[in-house]
């Protein structure tokens, strides 16, 4: 076990700037996500962002209660990992899905940066449409407990903030920028995005900046099935050119992530467990 990280923060501009801070810091960035995710970046060269409302997020608790609503329509978000040092059989489990196809990028800082300088510059799109971009940041998430008494920055990063922390959950300026410590595990670091005016399209695309994947490592899943880099050339996506380098989860043999399509199959071939 590593030792815990304590940060102070006295108010809530301080924990604002903090997470960003924190946010920029990071020497990679995980992203758990899908082979078929992955040829839609490449083919699209551009990154999704989901609507702050949407149903297809995790947490339907965030918009509702964290925050403030009227704030969500104008935000829009896409999430990392700063996990970097070890896998996480649970980002695999929730993200990975199916886990034949589950893959991670993980994304240098400079790629990172230069990703957020990119969108600040040219703004988002939906089709043809130029949507105005109010403000980019890349922020590490905060985590409070239900009874609204402690907060963290991912599992083993404390804070300690000195202001009232009950209620802090509940302010726009950190709507995007927090949730329930059930999600703590994940230390997510968040691309979010505010729009000039008020959205109802669920997903809006940023572009990708030249050589995004210069220097991006993609690590296959434990499950993951065949080779990736065959598996896109039958896409014509030549990875390896692109200049990523392929590693497979060191955890590849030694876990069984169950997946719906696994529990039908064991539905129809595994006798039934029969109890005294």
């Amino acid at each position: 076990m590593g030792n815990t990280e304590c940060e102070q923060y006295n108010n809530i501009d301080e924990l604002v700037s903090g997470l960003e801070n924190k946010g920029e810091s990071h020497n990679k960035y995980c992203h758990y996500t899908t082979l078929h995710s992955l040829k839609s970046i490449i083919q699209s060269n551009s990154f999704q962002l989901t609507h702050g409302t949407s149903f297809q997020l995790n947490d339907l608790q965030e918009s509702k209660i964290k925050g403030q609503y009227s704030e969500w329509l104008y935000t829009y978000l896409t999430s990392f990992s700063f996990r970097s040092i070890s896998e996480s059989v649970a980002m695999w489990s929730m993200y990975g899905i199916p886990r034949g196809d589950a893959i991670c990028l993980h994304i240098p800082k400079r790629n990172m940066l230069k990703l957020k300088e990119s969108i600040i510059s040219n703004g988002a799109f939906v089709g043809s449409n130029h949507i105005e971009i109010k403000q980019v940041r890349l922020v590490d998430l905060a985590y409070i407990d239900s009874k609204s008494t402690k907060l963290c920055r991912g599992s083993g990063n404390k804070i300690e903030f000195g202001s009232e922390i009950k209620g802090l959950d509940k302010n726009k300026e950190v709507t995007g920028m927090i949730k329930n410590d059930a999600w703590d595990h994940e230390k997510e670091t968040r691309l979010l995005i505010r729009t000039e005016r008020e959205s109802h399209d669920e997903h809006i695309y940023v572009s990708l900046p030249d050589d995004f994947f210069k220097g991006v490592t993609i690590v296959t899943g434990p499950c993951f099935e065949g080779n990736l880099v065959d598996r896109l050339m039958q896409f014509d996506i030549d990875i390896e050119q692109m200049g990523c380098e392929i590693k497979s989860s060191a955890l590849t043999n030694y876990v069984n992530i169950r997946d719906m399509c696994t529990l039908c199959r064991n539905n129809f071939e595994m006798e039934p467990i029969k109890y005294p």
